[in-house]
């Protein structure tokens, strides 16, 4: 049994200091979470850092879900919302590693912030363009 012992004893020691050790990359912030398939028609996109932050993005009308914390999708409302072409992309979204979340027509150019309105409701509003851009 002692001599059972020491070889495993041996064998461990010679496979921790044979074992290569190779570093980790350490990311901060890792850029949020996309299907990323450019010709679906919808895309689920969620943050990394914040995981309140996961919605469903129909790309052609525009119409956004967010992810409930009961895991139910609950539809976002768009202020002004008007799509380009029904039966072709119009619109991406857009998140940062901040808090930040966009949504973007992207034939015109026409931007919305995801924020909360009157305190409980949380919407999409849109910005106001340029007057170089319009």
């Amino acid at each position: 049994m002692k001599i059972f012992c020491k070889i495993a004893i041996l064998l461990l020691g010679l496979q921790i200091f044979c074992t290569k050790a190779v570093a980790q990359d350490v990311v901060k912030y890792q850029i949020p979470i996309s299907t990323n398939i450019n010709d679906g028609r919808f895309e689920f996109i969620s943050s990394t850092k914040f995981a309140e932050q996961a919605f469903l993005l129909d790309k052609y009308s525009g119409k956004v879900w967010r992810k409930t914390g009961r895991g139910t999708l609950q539809l976002v409302s768009v202020e002004k919302l008007v799509a380009v072409e029904a039966d072709k992309i119009n619109f991406q979204l857009y998140m940062d590693n901040t808090n930040d979340c966009f949504l973007l027509n992207i034939h015109t150019g026409e931007l919305w912030q995801y924020s909360i309105d009157k305190l409980t409701n949380w919407v999409f509003k849109k910005l106001e363009m340029p007057a170089e851009l319009k």
